[in-house]
């Protein structure tokens, strides 16, 4: 039968390939839930994405959801902080509402989604691109990123516009991976190719509204594993677990059942990202995912962590 979205599109039933059809992994155990960290600082309220650190070494970026000052943060393991990070003036943002990770060559850069649209009025969202500081052995405590440093592209939806809160950059293909928030209805998944650049996103279908027993909507967050085999979603009561076989698209991924995973009571989470253990370096493998960490929005909130015993 076929089935109707918010687009106006009609599709037919999608059919997982192969690959995902015969994909019985184990779900990754929920070994540790570590104590919660307290977050106080006062220019960190509003916190919308949040990355594990690559070239920055041990610490957890962050940054607001609204258009106030155009900022990030490192937070260290304890939830302090400790270094911030100025874009340009240039960069006015409407809503950056996620972020994620991406390697060129041997650089590590940070991405910052400016797609939040709560009314879906915006025919454009907008993608931020800079170099991630290292912080390992910097005495500053603020740092400053110039125009030269830092590069935008604007990317415009097929049809009508769509409230993007999870965003993520897939390591394998290098794709771009938007999906579609809706308070009662199975995300939307909108795909771009790199080169960075402006483009037209690609609408790539839905996800299923029941994952594993539990409503999957609303999703407010995304991350990828850096060997882009394990991809986790949240919603605002649960975190959702893909696992993506070697041949499998992350749309295609995105569209099996998930593992689900109860987390701790947040006012209002709408951040999500794989945690590890090991130091990253620039030339060596992709690390292997031992958790995850959450984080509400408010003033004061906490850095909540959990651990995973995850096969590759």
């Amino acid at each position: 039968m076929a089935r109707t979205v918010s687009s106006n599109r009609s599709v037919a039933k999608q059919v997982l390939p192969p690959e995902l059809q015969n994909d019985h992994f184990a779900c990754p155990a929920l070994t540790q839930v570590e104590p919660p960290k307290k977050i106080s600082e006062p220019t960190v309220e509003q916190i919308s994405g949040v990355l594990s650190g690559r070239a920055s070494g041990d610490y957890t970026w962050v940054h607001n959801e609204s258009n106030l000052s155009p900022q990030f943060y490192a937070l260290n393991r304890q939830g302090e902080l400790e270094h911030s990070v100025i874009l340009p003036a240039e960069i006015k943002p409407t809503e950056i509402a996620d972020m994620g990770w991406q390697k060129q060559g041997d650089e590590s850069y940070l991405l910052f989604a400016d797609s939040g649209d709560r009314q879906q009025i915006r025919k454009n969202i907008s993608l931020y691109r800079v170099k991630e500081p290292s912080l390992n052995s910097s005495q500053l405590k603020i740092h400053q990123i110039t125009a030269e440093e830092f590069s935008k592209i604007t990317l415009t939806f097929p049809e009508e516009p769509q409230d993007v809160q999870a965003f993520f950059s897939d390591p394998r293909s290098e794709q771009l991976i938007f999906l579609s928030k809706h308070l009662a209805e199975a995300p939307t998944i909108y795909v771009v190719d790199n080169p960075f650049k402006n483009a037209i996103l690609s609408w790539a279908g839905k996800m299923s509204l029941k994952a594993d027993g539990a409503p999957l909507q609303s999703v407010t967050a995304a991350d990828i594993s850096e060997d882009g085999s394990w991809i986790i979603l949240r919603t605002y009561l649960s975190v959702f677990i893909f696992h993506r076989p070697a041949l499998a698209s992350v749309a295609d991924s995105l569209r099996a059942t998930p593992c689900s995973y109860q987390v701790r009571a947040e006012a209002q989470g709408e951040s999500v990202a794989f945690s590890y253990e090991e130091q990253w370096s620039k030339d060596g493998p992709p690390r292997k995912a031992t958790g995850f960490i959450t984080i509400s929005k408010g003033n004061p909130t906490q850095l909540n962590s959990y651990e995973l015993e995850m096969s590759q």
